[in-house]
């Protein structure tokens, strides 16, 4: 379930993204106070506009 929400999260962030600026995101779930998984999502412009 965890897993699901964090992905679910790792969405709405994702709309929230520009591509003009350097964006990062990172969730990571735990159970008490250990990690169990990470998600990152980053969001960078390759080529600029005018290319």
């Amino acid at each position: 379930m965890a897993w699901q929400k964090a992905v679910m999260t790792v969405r709405d962030a994702e709309s929230n993204l520009d591509p003009d600026k350097s964006n990062r995101r990172s969730i990571v779930v735990k159970r008490e106070e250990n990690a169990i998984f990470q998600i990152d999502v980053t969001a960078k412009r390759i080529v600029s506009p005018s290319s």
